[in-house]
């Protein structure tokens, strides 16, 4: 991703979710019988607290830098909708996912080899980037 009004570029030079699962907190069935058979729509309500590792390549006004997302967090209400029901397994021919609203996302970003405070605006504008791109 390329972001130009502030001569910032983002890449991934190592992505990860790590090995922690999904953490499901309750399950909820939205909709009416009416529908049932033509799709099953299911909220969720996530969170995910996971050992990612993400590191991102950032060049930041002819500065380049490597910069790592620490202890992300996502919680929020997951809608998963399978529609095209039928009667051989799977049972299902169409899977939706999606978040209801913007989900909550928490995350913290160090420098690789370094103190990213020290570098005056990079933190912020990162971590609002970032924090819009995830959410």
């Amino acid at each position: 991703a390329k972001i130009s009004p502030l001569g910032l570029s983002l890449s991934f030079k190592e992505f990860s979710l790590g090995t922690e699962a999904l953490s499901l907190l309750s399950v909820k069935k939205v909709g009416n019988a009416r529908n049932s058979h033509d799709e099953v729509v299911l909220d969720l309500d996530v969170r995910w607290c996971g050992n990612p590792t993400v590191v991102l390549h950032v060049v930041f006004m002819g500065v380049t830098l490597e910069v790592r997302l620490d202890e992300l967090q996502i919680s929020g209400t997951l809608r998963v909708v399978l529609a095209d029901l039928d009667d051989v397994l799977p049972c299902f021919h169409l899977l939706k996912v999606a978040f209801v609203e913007q989900p909550d996302v928490r995350f913290g970003l160090s420098l690789v080899g370094g103190d990213i405070d020290l570098i005056i605006g990079v933190k912020e504008a990162l971590t609002e980037i970032i924090g819009k791109g995830l959410g």
